[in-house]
């Protein structure tokens, strides 16, 4: 499409968000969500009762806008025709001659909302199917659906890696279902208008709860939450939403180009409905209090609901409905870790969290944390999801080495969604108030099976000056995983500095460390060429974030482990770095950036500019 048509698109969206945001209406956000897509205007409490709801889907412009938007334009373009000339109709049939328009209303609202997945969905499919139609040929909705999915996958292959693209195709999957089950009903049983209504009715509820049952292990797999309310709140938002507040929206959309006033008492009338939407849902979500809950359900797990989902749509008679149950019993086994051990140093950016995972013991060392946790939330965003993936829903114990942001940030949020039954660290705060809370100091130890964990720093009659010199004061953890046949000794040094380091070798001169999570990210304060020399580890983890500008690992810290031959992995080019010993000894070692190839860049270059950076710091 033409850059300048584009731009025109684009500055029209803006008019119309002016137009909103100028006027005097309670709702701009969600009307010009509905309207254009965008969101800026939208309130954290909406997106917040919309997401616990179960129906955030509605703030994305999708099929049915497109549609209505070219539905409305069509009607329009039908009655002039009508009025004017209707002996067109004789020489180009009706369907033959509306597709023109109702394409090119497709194709422009498609610009217009910005051409996100589901409206570009809908464009090449009405596009595919008006090819269809003036060919005169027949094609197979689900076919017709899967040959739309491989033209957007050729014009934009990534789109496969986002969550719309395969809730948006799921839905559409479900909705040629409900329709052939509707096709399949005798015209007998549909005369009357009650037996209409009644199929309409019944059509409706069943689309929401099939719906949301047929797309429940997707939704797990990609979002790991879910809340019970959703076909309920769907049943009310998507008849006031699709059919009544989008049409008058667009056509007050349309009439405003023409005359402003007239469409912002149209735009009025769709608010005066969303507040009356509104009311509803906050009504609902204040009687019912439901919760959007975290999921923690492994990847197998999932498969199994999904099994247990297929068999149950499945036509009767192919498979024994009872076999979904037989699906269901792993879910009702304990979840044990087939590993002895396993250790997994998070990638959360310029920060440290620590998952150690042992069959009988689950513990965070460090949460990490965004600088601002309301803007960005390393909890919700990754650290929760993890461990939800993971099959955890409790944590035994969390070792926070100290109270800096980047290690502790996290926490409170992490503990909303996960049982915690013991904290740790070298200094309390308010937000341990509610916790089962205890210092953490040396000579503290923990044995789980073979694996033994134990608190080598700081000393208990330091923690008083721990608010002071939290670095230097950091929680040392020492790992020992004896039936390891490689690895066998893990050293997690927190943000500890050279004093610590110089006291840990005066008091364990024998210490055995294969494994040293380095101090303080790789600060040049830390990770002492002497504490390097002694140790000799044969691994050494650098926790940090691309691009940060402390530098870390510092250059000099680089270069320290060069000259003495020890080998360094990174958070920034390996992705989380994970750790995992089987019942034989074995031990596998995996860096999670390479597991995705499209998040492969060339670590070669982007080291050594990084290197190259950390000089000039």
């Amino acid at each position: 499409m033409n850059q300048r048509v584009l731009l025109k698109i684009e500055s029209l969206r803006l008019d119309f968000r002016a137009v909103i945001s100028n006027s005097s209406l309670h709702n701009k956000g969600l009307l010009l969500a509905l309207l254009t897509g965008d969101e800026s205007l939208l309130s954290v409490e909406i997106q917040s009762l919309f997401k616990k709801l179960g129906i955030a889907h509605l703030l994305a412009i999708s099929g049915p806008h497109v549609l209505i938007f070219a539905m409305i334009f069509c009607f329009i373009f039908n009655l002039i025709f009508k009025k004017f000339y209707p002996k067109i109709f004789l020489k180009i049939p009706r369907p033959y001659l509306l597709v023109y328009p109702f394409l090119c209303c497709v194709i422009f609202y498609t610009a217009f909302v910005g051409f996100e997945i589901p409206a570009l969905r809908t464009m090449i499919t009405v596009l595919i199917l008006s090819v269809i139609v003036l060919l005169k040929q027949k094609i197979q909705p689900v076919k017709h659906l899967l040959l739309t999915a491989s033209i957007l996958l050729l014009i934009d292959p990534f789109s496969i890696l986002s969550a719309a693209f395969w809730l948006s195709f799921g839905a559409c999957f479900i909705l040629i279902r409900v329709y052939q089950t509707l096709q399949q009903q005798s015209n007998e049983q549909i005369q009357t208008w009650q037996a209409k209504l009644k199929l309409f009715l019944q059509v409706l509820f069943d689309l929401q709860w099939k719906t949301f049952i047929a797309l429940l292990p997707l939704v797990l797999w990609i979002f790991q939450q879910f809340s019970w309310i959703t076909p309920l709140s769907n049943l009310i938002a998507i008849p006031i939403i699709g059919s009544l507040v989008v049409p008058i929206e667009v056509l007050a959309a349309a009439i405003s180009l023409f005359s402003e006033s007239l469409g912002i008492l149209l735009f009025k009338i769709a608010d005066y409905l969303l507040s009356i939407l509104l009311n509803l849902l906050e009504f609902l979500d204040h009687v019912l209090g439901f919760k959007l809950h975290w999921w923690a359900l492994s990847s197998l797990e999932i498969l199994c609901i999904a099994l247990a989902i297929l068999i149950l749509f499945l036509p009767r008679g192919v498979i024994p409905k009872f076999w979904a149950a037989l699906c269901l019993i792993p879910l009702l086994l304990p979840n044990k870790n087939q590993f002895i051990f396993q250790m997994n140093v998070l990638d959360v950016g310029q920060g440290q969290a620590i998952f150690v995972h042992l069959p009988e013991h689950k513990m965070m060392i460090d949460t990490g944390g965004f600088y601002d946790e309301t803007k960005f939330s390393i909890a919700q965003n990754l650290i929760v999801p993890y461990l939800a993936r993971q099959g955890i829903s409790q944590l035994d114990q969390v070792i926070l080495t100290h109270l800096d942001q980047d290690h502790s940030g996290a926490f409170v949020e992490i503990a909303k969604e996960v049982a915690v039954k013991k904290v740790y660290s070298n200094q309390r705060d308010q937000r341990f108030d509610n916790a089962n809370f205890e210092y953490c100091y040396q000579g503290q130890h923990w044995q789980y099976d073979q694996v033994k964990i134990e608190v080598l720093s700081p000393p208990k009659n330091s923690l008083s000056e721990a608010p002071y010199n939290q670095n230097e004061l950091s929680c040392v953890v020492y790992i020992q995983v004896p039936e390891s046949n490689h690895y066998q000794n893990f050293l997690l040094m927190g943000d500890a500095g050279w004093e610590t380091e110089y006291r840990l070798l005066q008091q364990y001169p024998d210490l055995k460390v294969d494994v040293l999570v380095m101090g303080h990210h790789g600060s040049r304060h830390s990770s002492s060429f002497a504490f390097l020399k002694q140790l000799k580890p044969k691994l050494v983890i650098a926790s940090a974030g691309y691009g940060n500008r402390y530098g870390h690992p510092h250059s000099i810290v680089l270069e320290r482990l060069k000259t003495l031959n020890i080998p360094v992995k990174t958070t920034i080019q390996q992705g989380s770095i994970e750790f995992k010993v089987n019942r034989k000894g074995q031990m596998d070692i995996q860096g999670f950036r390479q597991t995705q190839k499209w998040l492969i860049f060339n670590e070669d270059i982007t080291f050594k500019n990084h290197f190259i950076s950390n000089s000039v710091n």
